[in-house]
Parts: structure tokens; C-alpha cells; sequence
């Protein structure tokens, strides 16, 4: 049963990796399209930054450790 929930959770963390990938090249493409960056593209842009690190650091850890921004 361990085995079967820790592929579940790499499954979705690969399923998470490609779908940031691609929500981040959407972004962009938009913000190409539209000629302007604004505020919230740069806030969605670093939420999406934020969320490529957690996948990292749960495939390095194994574990998923929750801190407080500061």
C-alpha cells in the first residue's frame, strides 16, 4: 500500500510539473500577444515559480514540508 500511494503522489507531481510548464508558456504567449506585462502577470508568473519549486523539492525530499513565507 506505501508503494502504491507514493507512485499516486509521484504521478501527480509529474501531472502538476506539465501542467505548470505549460499554464507558464501560455502566460507568456499571452503576454507576447498583448505587448504589456502587468501586475498580475508578474504575480501569476511567481506563483507559478513557487509551485515549480515545491515540485522540486517534494522529488528531492520525497516528503511534502509546508513553510510560512515570510
Amino acid at each position: 500500500m506505501d508503494k502504491i500511494a507514493k507512485n499516486l503522489q509521484l504521478a501527480l507531481m509529474v501531472i502538476i510539473l506539465i501542467s505548470t510548464v505549460i499554464a507558464v508558456g501560455i502566460e507568456m504567449k499571452n503576454m507576447f500577444l498583448n505587448q504589456s506585462v502587468t501586475l498580475a502577470d508578474l504575480l501569476l508568473m511567481f506563483l507559478y515559480l513557487e509551485v515549480l519549486a515545491m515540485v522540486r523539492v517534494f522529488w528531492n525530499q520525497q516528503s511534502i514540508s509546508i513553510t510560512l513565507p515570510l
